[in-house]
């Protein structure tokens, strides 16, 4: 840092613009400024609200009269692209808006502009707070991760179960399977030996009729007893013998007949 004539002590200071909403809900373009115990000494404090002034923000008296914001309301400030609230403990003058042109575009004079004031203990708790809930959104997320890998784990459990099962039914299914193909094998194996059976019985009741057919179809030879007896048939039909017999029949009754008309 270059050295400045007559300047002994620098003092660090947050200076920061940013967008605050009023109680009426109206936005403005603000200038934030940090102050220790000694600058502190410097201000004068038109009205202050019940609580300790390091607890929350100091506005500038005109930009908060002409504004119509008043100690105990809470306004909010643009920090980190969010909106957060805070209380005004104080409306206040400072040498710095006191000593600044009425024409300047950021003096206290102009109700679009404003200027607030931050204690150094402010900041340090607003830090603290700042990363407690950075600490306590990591332990949420790393309780979510958790509940997450919980999660997956009872699901992962769960579809194990259930492929499990799915071998089980598979092996199951599959020993049905094998023994209806055995049972399936032997019925076949029993049909085979039923059909050459089936067969064999028929082949066998073929041999049978064709054995019946020669036997029918065999000439008879007569016993020698009866061989002259079969001779005369042959020799004298059976016609022929009933013809002579109704010749002879009917010679008696002519004769009969002739011999009645004669009486």
């Amino acid at each position: 840092m270059q050295n400045i004539t007559e300047v002994e002590v620098v003092n660090k200071r947050l200076n920061a613009n940013t967008i605050m909403i009023s109680p009426m809900q109206k936005y403005f373009s603000v200038r934030v400024f940090s102050y220790d115990d000694e600058d502190f000494q410097k201000y004068y404090i038109w009205s202050k609200a019940n609580l300790d002034l390091k607890e929350g923000i100091l506005l500038e008296y005109n930009f908060a009269t002409k504004n119509h914001i008043k100690p105990g309301d809470t306004v909010k400030i643009l920090v980190d692209e969010e909106y957060r609230s805070y209380i005004v403990s104080a409306i206040v003058s400072s040498p710095e808006t006191l000593s600044m042109s009425l024409y300047d575009n950021i003096n206290g004079t102009n109700s679009d502009f404003g200027y607030i004031y931050v204690s150094n203990q402010f900041l340090i708790n607003e830090t603290q707070k700042e990363k407690n809930s950075s600490i306590e959104e990591i332990h949420q997320k790393e309780n979510e991760v958790l509940e997450q890998e919980k999660l997956a784990q009872e699901t992962f459990e769960d579809f194990q179960l259930q492929i499990d099962e799915a071998k089980s039914e598979y092996i199951y299914q599959e020993n049905i399977f094998n023994l209806s193909k055995n049972k399936l094998s032997e019925l076949s194996f029993q049909i085979n030996e039923l059909e050459q059976v089936r067969n064999s019985l028929i082949q066998g009741e073929i041999d049978i009729n064709k054995e019946k057919e020669s036997i029918s179809i065999k000439p008879e030879i007569p016993k020698k007893s009866d061989k002259k007896q079969t001779k005369n048939i042959k020799d004298e039909p059976t016609g022929e013998i009933d013809e002579n017999k109704r010749k002879t029949k009917k010679k008696e009754n002519i004769i009969k007949t002739e011999l009645h008309l004669k009486e």
